[in-house]
């Protein structure tokens, strides 16, 4: 029964060619998680879902980019007071992200709150806080020229919508560039924007389908 349903999932899907892109993705998570599963359908049978999985994916697409959200510094809401230099509040408890491209989805676990060196002071300063999420993801890219990656960073309120903590963007486009120049991933620091401030720092990787662009 198991066997006919993971089936019935990857061949009926491509019937939806204006939703390809999103299919996809989701056939692609399918085909990682399901693969032991598959292997036992027969090789034959498992050879041709797993081209299947990767013809439908290459048609709809033009790239997937691999990235990991490594850690943020420093986030700290604006000030309301005017007329002072006080700082705005620091945000270390129950922190996450919400990273998009286009209309995919992905939400990180709860940072850990970890402190730069131990707890000893250096020079007079005390070590900044550091957020650690180390949570990887993937996304598949139809338009590079359009597609921007936007990460918006939050933290958890139980009781009330949770509190908007700084986005970034970074364009698919600028990605490739940069990519053109280096071999292997790509580590990136992102301001936080409508903040005081923040910082994140990312680890992208881009993976071309064609040669053709």
């Amino acid at each position: 029964m198991r066997r006919r349903s993971i089936s019935r999932l990857c061949l009926s899907r491509s019937r939806d060619l204006n939703r390809r892109y999103k299919v996809g993705f989701r056939v692609v998570v399918c085909w990682c998680l399901c693969r032991r599963e598959l292997a036992s359908l027969g090789p034959v049978r498992f050879l041709i879902i797993s081209v299947a999985c990767l013809v439908l994916v290459h048609s709809s697409s033009q790239a997937w980019i691999s990235l990991t959200l490594i850690a943020g510094q420093d986030i700290r809401t604006k000030s309301f007071l005017k007329n002072t230099k006080k700082k705005g509040k620091l945000h270390t408890d129950n922190i996450y992200c919400k990273v998009t491209v286009n209309d995919q989805e992905h939400l990180t676990d709860v940072a850990t709150d970890n402190v730069i060196n131990g707890n000893v002071i250096q020079n007079g300063v005390v070590p900044a806080s550091l957020l650690v999420w180390n949570y990887s993801m993937q996304f598949l890219i139809k338009n590079i020229n359009e597609e921007v990656l936007s990460i918006v960073v939050l933290e958890m309120c139980p009781f009330q919508p949770d509190e908007f903590l700084g986005r970034a963007e970074l364009k698919v486009l600028d990605i490739y560039h940069e990519a053109q120049n280096t071999n292997g991933p790509i580590e990136k620091k992102l301001i936080l924007h409508q903040v005081e401030s923040g910082e994140l720092t990312i680890k992208l990787d881009l993976h071309m389908f064609t040669n053709d662009y």
